[in-house]
């Protein structure tokens, strides 16, 4: 078993092994990618991509091809890339992903033997296409057509329409305090934004937001939905999604819907699960693990 750095002359022959999106960042050269393959016989047989940022490693995929597994592929990709995080003055490794709850138990125990902490789990994904959702759930057209009125003083604006003031204190926490997984400020997959909504009472003070993404290959991931404990009990909830859906129906029919749900959020979890369920194509599981060098 062999391993080598990929760049733009070599990564092509990784295409079994390497997403796309992650190819691409290969192929273009970027600056704080760190790609390694493995070869067995001279085949390319498994890669892991991560990226460097804030003297953190972080990983963004890890995969080897069937032919390779147990022969020590992943653990000579993870020794290589601890090597190269201690020469750049990296001080954590941490790896931030989705896959399936089947693969969850084979990566924690592969993960911990390596000196990584136990996997965490974040959130739920429900993967489902646009069609499927607008056309077959009963209580999306329900929602759209739904005239819920917003509670006293609230008003629903977009990122851009929000006072700067209310988003510093938001991103500071001031007002508010909230799970790092529910803000709707940090981004720990580099995606680009699609749309934020916030609710905003009195304008003074921002109770609640739904944030969308655009993924890597072009699907629309809704996230970090939260409603102030004042307003859990309102429509709230349901309004910004209505807003959302109508958004995705207007802008965004084409494209695929992701939706992420933070697992300490009980109320939103059974919310979505209660609708999606019967609608989604795939369920998946957000994790997390790291290891100090």
């Amino acid at each position: 078993m062999e391993i080598e750095y990929l760049d733009p002359s070599n990564a092509k022959s990784y295409q079994s092994c390497l997403a796309k999106v992650y190819m691409q960042d290969v192929l273009d050269g970027c600056e704080s990618v760190i790609a390694i393959g493995a070869k067995d016989s001279d085949l390319p047989c498994g890669c892991v991509f991560a990226k460097a940022l804030d003297e953190i490693i972080s990983i963004k995929n890890l995969f080897v091809l069937p032919f390779a597994r147990r022969k020590g592929a992943a653990s000579l990709l993870i020794n290589e890339l601890k090597s190269k995080a201690r020469e750049l003055g990296c001080a954590q490794i941490k790896f931030n992903a989705v896959t399936s709850k089947n693969n969850i138990d084979l990566l924690n125990k592969f993960l911990t033997k390596q000196g990584f902490s136990e996997i965490e789990l974040l959130a739920r994904i429900y993967k489902a296409s646009s069609d499927r959702v607008l056309e077959e759930g009963k209580w999306t057209k329900r929602l759209l057509n739904s005239n819920f009125e917003l509670p006293d003083k609230v008003t629903i604006f977009t990122k851009d329409e929000v006072d700067e003031e209310l988003l510093a204190k938001l991103k500071n926490k001031e007002d508010t305090d909230y799970p790092d997984v529910l803000s709707p400020f940090k981004n720990e997959f580099d995606l680009q934004p699609e749309f934020s909504l916030f609710a905003v009472f009195d304008n003074k003070k921002i109770v609640g937001w739904f944030t969308a993404l655009r993924t890597n290959d072009d699907r629309i991931l809704y996230r970090s939905l939260f409603i102030d404990d004042m307003y859990r009990k309102s429509k709230l909830g349901l309004i910004m999604l209505a807003k959302a859906i109508k958004y995705h129906f207007d802008n965004c029919r084409s494209k695929g819907v992701l939706l992420a749900v933070d697992l300490d959020n009980t109320s939103v979890l059974n919310f979505y699960s209660s609708f999606f369920n019967n609608l989604c194509d795939s369920i998946k599981y957000e994790f997390s693990t790291n290891i100090e060098l």
